[in-house]
């Protein structure tokens, strides 16, 4: 089993010309867990934007601990697998372009809500990166049936 970090910075990529404005998005940290049949995740995001965007948000050149607690979420649990999941019965889950999966392509689906209820968020919190691959490890059984 491999354990991968991945992060992206915060960035402010507003823009008036049409197709040339992204947005704004905070930091964002993913964690994957690769294996023989595929991989498993979490991706976690802040709302820590750039300073310059911070002010803008908020209105103060100071952020209050009050705003920090409540600005860091698990926006997906999700799998990549390299065949089709047995459960799909409706074959609703379709191949896409994939950087984790030998071959380039999988099947993939993920859930935010799923981040909520298992409380992804407090694992981090409490228990750090190993706490998450810990989930990982286990999600990945519960997806492929065996950590390979």
């Amino acid at each position: 089993m491999k354990r991968i970090i991945r992060t992206r910075p915060p960035f402010d990529k507003r823009s008036d010309i049409p197709g040339k404005n992204y947005g704004i998005c905070g930091f964002q940290i993913w964690f994957i867990l690769q294996g023989k049949f595929g991989a498993v995740q979490v991706m976690l995001s802040t709302e820590l934007y750039p300073k310059k965007v911070m002010k803008e948000l908020i209105g103060k050149d100071k952020w209050s601990s009050d705003y920090y607690e409540e600005v860091f979420n698990c926006w997906d649990v999700g799998y990549h697998s390299k065949k089709r999941p047995k459960w799909d019965t409706y074959k609703w889950v379709t191949q896409m372009d994939c950087d984790l999966l030998p071959g380039g392509k999988c099947y993939y689906d993920g859930s935010s809500l799923r981040g909520k209820e298992d409380k992804v968020v407090q694992i981090y919190m409490e228990k750090g990166d190993d706490g998450i691959f810990e989930y990982l490890e286990k999600y990945y059984v519960e997806i492929f049936g065996e950590l390979k």
